[in-house]
């Protein structure tokens, strides 16, 4: 049975099955967000467009 989890952008609780894992740090971004943020959380999505 799936556990919920929070959204590192948004701090939205979901159900674990519907979240992705951001690839630069591991955490928990909800479907909506990782639309927005190619799939990373906001933090790791900054830092690789700076680093761009």
């Amino acid at each position: 049975m799936p556990g919920k989890v929070k959204c590192v952008v948004c701090g939205y609780p979901t159900d674990e099955d519907l979240v992705a894992q951001c690839p630069g740090c591991n955490n928990y971004v909800c479907d909506e967000c990782a639309d927005i943020y190619d799939g990373y959380c906001q933090n790791c999505f900054n830092k690789a467009k700076e680093e761009y």
